[in-house]
């Protein structure tokens, strides 16, 4: 069971981030610029920008938020000028370079980039910064010092000089993740594995981490052990140990888009675990490792409680995963409000636009782009009803239906649903497309009526018009295959330093 980036939010983050690109005007053939990245053993990388002009030029390009930016060379002060503007790349600035020289010249800025290589194993991944700009192309220069073997990389290099590889960034090329360049590579010398583990009356957390990412291990460690003690409350059961894996994002792993995952037999096994977490979690925004923490957390505890993992049953996990990943979240003190705006803007966007026929997630779909609809469409409809019936309080319900009626259909699980809101959801989940649902009669122990809301009203609509105007956008992409914006589009929502 896996966490991923919604297409959709892809789409939110990146409509704001292209708007620049759009307007700037081009700086002609007067600059070149080239990206040099030295990285050390530590995985820890500095980033040289050479930037060859042939006279007075204005031209843009990304910027870090969070690291210095200064000119290596101190000839060039008084000739640069540059304009930050805040951009929707959490870690990167908009920025508007201008070259006040008449004659031809050099400047060079530096700054630094933490983690550009992660390191576990045998293995190293390597990411450039974002290096988006209006001019034609970018030359990016790659020091590997640790690397054994290039196993594969994107775009393709094409040269060797001295200790670097040679990359071209440009629109024409292909490129896996839009304006960066990716090596995965083996390793000179291994790197150990550590473990942090801690003991609470009822469970064993246990986090294995590569020695490099200490810090990361125990913010890990700290969030699993106040998730867990909120949902053993929750959910009336508690699993007896638990264990949290770290990988590279390596493209057989789904690359930077599959955020973790939990086995299915796993799952079906009584939620034994482990968790896995994609490393490259580091460098998202905050809230994104602490909702995918709890987002895996969650398919554990539906197993212990009998929620089998299968295509049938997978939108359940799914949406449950979701809603609680968010709400647990904010129970704790985590600060997940954008993220959790996304998810609700994207989900309404994506229900206006397929008229609320969701349907199709009833047999979990296998390809990449109807699957990132089936994320959204099954956050969607545990969202709809569970705050309609109390949130939290709501999913503590239905958790204790769970434990007394395992469930392995889509009907099976629309019938607990109903018991745990106290009326007959038959009808909204029909009006969804589901299909062969029974309908729930109360019974004694159902509770007092509380009303759902079986469709968003008319305001909500209006509120959602740019919401759903982007999601169109992603829709244009997806389905008229334009390459370039689509490579672009992937890149808004994994902003790294």
């Amino acid at each position: 069971m896996k966490a991923k980036i919604s297409i959709f939010i892809i789409a939110l983050f990146a409509f704001a981030f292209l708007e620049p690109l759009l307007t700037a005007q081009p700086a002609g053939n007067k600059v070149e610029l080239s990206a040099y990245i030295d990285v050390s053993s530590d995985g820890n990388a500095t980033v040289k920008i050479a930037i060859q002009y042939k006279g007075r030029a204005t031209f843009f390009m990304t910027l870090p938020k969070f690291q210095p930016v200064y000119l290596c060379n101190e000839t060039g002060i008084g000739k640069l000028n540059i304009q930050n503007e805040t951009s929707s790349a959490y870690f990167y600035y908009n920025s508007t370079i201008t070259i006040n020289d008449d004659n031809p010249g050099r400047l060079v800025l530096c700054y630094s980039f933490p983690s550009a290589v992660l390191m576990a194993g045998t293995r190293g991944w390597f990411i450039s910064p974002l290096l988006w700009t209006n001019l034609d192309k970018v030359s990016v220069y790659v020091s590997l010092p640790m690397a054994k073997k290039i196993t594969y990389e994107s775009p393709v290099s094409t040269s060797i000089s001295g200790n670097y590889r040679v990359y071209t960034l440009s629109a024409g090329i292909p490129q896996d993740i839009g304006n960066r360049v990716t090596i995965e590579f083996d390793l000179k010398e291994n790197v150990k594995e550590n473990i942090l583990q801690e003991k609470t009356p009822q469970t064993i957390i246990t986090v294995r981490y590569p020695v490099f990412y200490r810090n990361i291990a125990e913010n890990t460690l700290k969030t699993a052990i106040k998730s867990i003690q909120y949902l053993n409350n929750l959910t009336g059961v508690t699993p007896r140990n638990v264990t949290l894996v770290f990988y590279l994002p390596e493209k057989k792993m789904g690359g930077i888009y599959a955020l973790g995952f939990v086995l299915g037999e796993d799952v079906n096994a009584g939620g034994k675990g482990p968790i896995y977490l994609n490393l490259a979690l580091t460098r998202y925004a905050p809230g994104y490792m602490e909702t995918t923490i709890i987002h895996e957390l969650v398919h554990v505890y539906l197993g212990i409680v009998g929620v089998e993992a299968n295509d049938a049953t997978r939108w359940f996990h799914e949406g449950m995963a979701q809603y609680l990943s968010i709400k647990i979240a904010e129970a704790i003190g985590i600060n997940v409000s954008e993220y959790k705006n996304d998810m609700y803007n994207s989900s309404k966007a994506l229900y206006y636009y397929t008229g609320g026929k969701f349907g199709f997630i009833q047999k979990w779909p296998s390809d990449d782009v109807s699957e990132q609809e089936a994320y959204l469409a099954s956050f969607y409809i545990i969202a709809n009803i569970s705050d309609s019936h109390g949130g939290l309080s709501y999913a503590q319900r239905v958790f204790s239906e769970l434990r007394k009626h395992p469930v392995s259909t889509s009907s099976d699980i629309v019938i607990v649903l109903s018991q745990a809101a106290g009326r007959n959801l038959a009808p909204f989940f029909r009006s969804l497309g589901f299909s062969n649902i029974q309908d729930w009669s109360p019974t004694p122990s159902a509770g007092n009526t509380v009303t759902t809301k079986d469709t968003p009203t008319l305001s909500s609509y209006m509120s959602l018009i740019v919401a759903l105007g982007l999601s169109l956008l992603i829709f244009l992409v997806v389905y008229y295959g334009n390459f370039e914006i689509n490579q672009k589009l992937k890149m808004g929502i994994f902003e790294m330093l």
